[in-house]
């Protein structure tokens, strides 16, 4: 394949700096071992996670040629409910380049799309309900409203997983058992602070967009059980850069 359109450069590890192909950077941002489970979040520079409640603001070309790429590496999409109704979440679909790259490496031609949810409060009218053939997969637990399951389960497969609330581990557990091994996790802050409190997040992708948002927002990592969430250590493992993004990625120390 040819360039990506952005310029693309390495900064860490050291090396030549030379300008990256679309190849280079999906070897990049491929998986070290299986099963994984990876974020990826945006950020401005003063640490806010959304620009008037959702993500997309901070974005841009670069970070959502990475977005494609780390979704092309994947087995399945992780999002919470929340996150799936602020930002219209559109069912995680590729084009049939993506696709051949994607079967080459033994993936689906399109990656799951599985949504985190308690309350199960979530609209059947958006885009990844009505707009793809593929069945997203919603998990919840046994406590949920037995009403909004069956309304669901007539556009979703609907799992159980947990009493009272969704037993994440459990659920991950689940996931690799049906083959989805290679997980990204595309928020929002408050199911990042949850698999972070268990144990559950190998990798952090975190593109820092250039700009400052004195607004009141969230952090990339927020909710009731971050105050739980002791401070975990990260380990830097790759940088680039383009068109002023920072485009890193941590791996979480044990």
């Amino acid at each position: 394949m040819g360039r990506v359109t952005s310029t693309f450069r390495q900064l860490w590890p050291p090396g030549n700096g030379g300008e990256l192909t679309q190849d280079d950077l999906a070897a990049w941002y491929a998986p070290p071992v299986d099963p994984w489970l990876r974020v990826n979040f945006v950020t401005s520079v003063d640490g806010s996670a959304t620009v008037d409640g959702v993500s997309d603001s901070l974005s841009g070309p670069v970070d959502k040629a990475v977005f494609a790429v780390l979704r092309d590496h994947c087995d399945a999409v992780l999002v919470g409910a929340q996150t799936f109704r602020r930002e219209q979440y559109r069912p995680p679909e590729v084009g049939p380049r993506r696709q051949a790259r994607r079967t080459a490496n033994g993936r689906t031609a399109q990656p799951r799309l599985v949504i985190i949810s308690g309350s199960l409060e979530v609209d059947l009218t958006v885009p990844a309900w009505v707009d793809s053939d593929a069945v997203p997969l919603v998990i919840t637990h046994h406590g949920s409203d037995p009403g909004r399951r069956a309304a669901l389960a007539k556009r979703a497969e609907v799992e159980c997983i947990g009493e009272h609330t969704v037993d994440l581990r459990a659920s991950i557990e689940w996931l690799h058992r049906r083959g989805l091994t290679q997980l990204l996790c595309e928020g929002g802050p408050r199911l990042f602070a949850e698999l972070a409190t268990a144990g559950l997040v190998d990798e952090l992708c975190l593109t820092i967009s250039p700009w400052l948002n004195l607004n009141e927002a969230p952090r990339i990592l927020t909710g009731a059980t971050a105050d739980l969430m002791p401070p975990s250590r990260l380990r830097l493992t790759q940088l680039l850069h383009a068109d002023d993004v920072l485009l890193s990625r941590y791996a979480v120390a044990n």
